[in-house]
């Protein structure tokens, strides 16, 4: 038996009617282009697709070979072309004009993962990891699920995935979800499967899906919370309020029902049958057909609450963005950093089968509680190599030399003079054979009368030196320079950008550079970023006007990027999806904008 190989699907919307006219079309023009890039067919026909959906599966070598290939075909302007004429033939297309498609992963093998080793917190000394590389097929994962079966459900902004232990394969628009962006999921007791996306609730029954929106009676399309009550009632926490739908109906419940907030986030059920509201607003509890603030006075009211769990003792804890604090039935116990909790926003609580409580935070990793004290876990979960220790049998490159300390300079000349170094923390001597490379715009002569530079280091470095000129004495690299930054940085957002401006490449021409490749650099993907077309303009450039810069004129380029973001989705609304959404404004795809969101930290307030 050969080995599974991943499988891609490339679906087309395209009205049920002319599919049969649609499939002629795909196998004249688009299965030679398709061939033209090695992306072949699989014998396997896949399961079948929502009304309207034309679609084809393809198998691959790797999983991450999908995302190379769909690349491959965006930036194909034959492919764009044809796409740009069946959308005149066909319809349902995206506000360009072209036939909307996608070509995802579809399934993917995923093997048993990796163990990994960590430090004595945890109580296994164990790790076990599972990433892209072993088969996951998304790393952006917003919910997890296990149902009656076993089976681990991942939800992702890429749709959902069912992982059986061998493989994931995924569930998405292509299937009938109501959209991709998948928040909250839950099994009820008729082994149904309830998905809280951005743009809806989804239902799958067997093999059927049924979806619900705004237009249906949902209280808004963003669905950030599920709950099966003891009755069978299934209550949804929107971002417009709280919905019940108890078979034929949905009924909302807002603010005016005394709810404390109609951004819902977190829903529980304790064991007396009351229904607790976690919203932005602070923590609601149903009292009859309303609901009442808080469980008391000194209830959480005043902070968004993200998270709900009643552990066995019967405590309901809370978790918000200050902290957790748990409440007794008389009253709440809070705790904050001031306690050890790492700071950040309660995102997740669990109740271990010993009874230990685990609190998932935004930015400080994993804590677990122990009745008296914090024990935390953060991303370093194993011993990462060093940038020496990375260079063996290679080159370390060492930029700005001349900002070393006289401590790291003595480090430096032990690893040159005797090719030996010492892991950070570590006692035992290493040795590395690697080529050593160093860089500094100082003048390191010049530091050595002073006492901040070493004069043994700098006789050993001086062995063979290069003197660069600054980029103002080499001007006819400056517009090839600008096209490479441009290029690696429109890759990076996924971006299209064909050229500069003639205009561009003369005020280019003309600037000092006084921060030289750098400061070059920094302009050009600034430029990339808030160029709202293919084509770089002068204006989309930030040099001074005088020839001179100063160091408030550069930004770092996350910095850069994280501004313009937040700037659009302020313009939108924070509306991310759809032709007047942040991603289409932006150039880019709605996944990648929400990676970079993610990236660079970036949430509503």
């Amino acid at each position: 038996m050969g080995r599974m190989r991943a499988l891609a699907r490339l679906s087309f919307w395209v009205p049920a009617q002319k599919l049969v006219d649609f499939e002629e079309d795909y196998e004249k023009l688009l299965v030679p282009l398709l061939r033209k890039h090695d992306i072949e067919e699989a014998a396997e026909p896949g399961r079948a697709t929502a009304e309207g959906v034309f679609s084809r599966l393809f198998e691959m070598e790797q999983p991450d070979a999908v995302e190379v290939k769909a690349r491959v075909l965006r930036r194909d302007p034959v492919w764009q072309a044809m796409r740009q004429e069946l959308g005149r033939v066909f319809g349902n297309a995206e506000p360009d004009g072209r036939l909307r498609y996608s070509f995802d992963l579809y399934r993917a093998p995923a093997g048993p993962g990796r163990t990994v080793e960590v430090g004595p917190g945890y109580r296994q000394g164990l790790w076990q990891r599972f990433e892209f590389q072993d088969g996951l097929p998304v790393s952006a994962l917003l919910h997890l699920r296990q149902d009656q079966q076993g089976d681990l459900w991942l939800a992702s902004w890429e749709g959902i995935w069912r992982y059986d232990g061998e493989q994931a394969t995924a569930l998405t628009s292509a299937d009938g979800l109501v959209d991709d962006g998948v928040i909250c999921q839950l099994e009820d007791r008729q082994g149904r499967l309830w998905v809280g996306t951005e743009g809806g609730l989804s239902c799958l029954d067997g093999s059927q899906w049924t979806s619900y929106t705004t237009a249906d009676g949902l209280g808004d399309n963003r669905v950030c919370a599920l709950l099966e009550d003891q009755q069978g009632r299934l209550w949804i926490g929107t971002r417009g309020g709280l919905s019940c739908f108890d078979g034929p109906r949905l009924v909302n419940r807002t603010t005016a029902d005394g709810l404390m907030d109609n951004r819902v986030e977190a829903l529980l059920e304790d064991r007396q049958g009351r229904l607790w509201v976690g919203t932005e607003g602070g923590l609601s509890c149903r009292a009859g057909e309303g609901f009442v603030a808080g469980a008391g006075a000194d209830g959480p009211m005043a902070t968004g609450v993200h998270s709900l769990l009643e552990d066995r003792q019967g405590r309901l804890w809370v978790g918000t963005s200050e902290g957790v604090c748990w409440w007794d039935g008389k009253g709440f116990t809070a705790l904050t950093a001031a306690e050890g909790l790492a700071r950040g926003q309660v995102l997740s609580m669990l109740e271990d089968r010993e009874g230990h409580l685990w609190f998932a935070t935004y930015g400080g990793g994993v804590n677990r509680y122990e009745g008296s004290r914090f024990v935390t876990f953060t991303g370093a979960v194993a011993r990462k190599l060093g940038k020496v220790e990375l260079a063996e049998g290679g080159t370390l490159f060492l930029d700005e030399i001349g900002d070393l300390s006289l401590e790291a300079q003595a480090k430096l000349l032990q690893l040159l003079e005797e090719k030996t170094y010492t892991r950070v923390g570590g006692t035992q001597t290493r040795s590395v054979d690697a080529r050593v490379i160093a860089a500094t715009n100082r003048d390191l002569w010049g530091m050595v009368p002073a006492g901040t530079f070493r004069p043994d280091l700098y006789f050993r470095l001086h062995e063979f030196q290069v003197e660069l000129p600054p980029l103002r004495q080499r001007r006819e690299d400056i517009a090839e320079l600008a096209t490479y930054f441009a290029a690696r940085m429109a890759a990076h957002l996924d971006k299209k950008i064909e050229r500069f401006a003639p205009e561009t490449l003369d005020l280019l021409q003309a600037y000092g550079w006084p921060g030289n490749v750098r400061e070059l650099e920094h302009a050009v993907q600034r430029a990339v970023v808030v160029c709202p077309g293919e084509v770089i303009r002068r204006e989309d450039l930030a040099l001074g006007t005088t020839g001179q810069s100063s160091t408030e004129e550069i930004l770092p380029l996350e910095e850069v990027e994280r501004r313009h973001i937040q700037e659009v989705l302020e313009k939108t609304g924070w509306v991310i999806k759809g032709p007047k959404g942040a991603a289409a404004l932006l150039g880019v795809p709605a996944s990648t904008l929400r990676d970079h969101m993610e990236k660079l930290g970036i949430a509503r307030r």
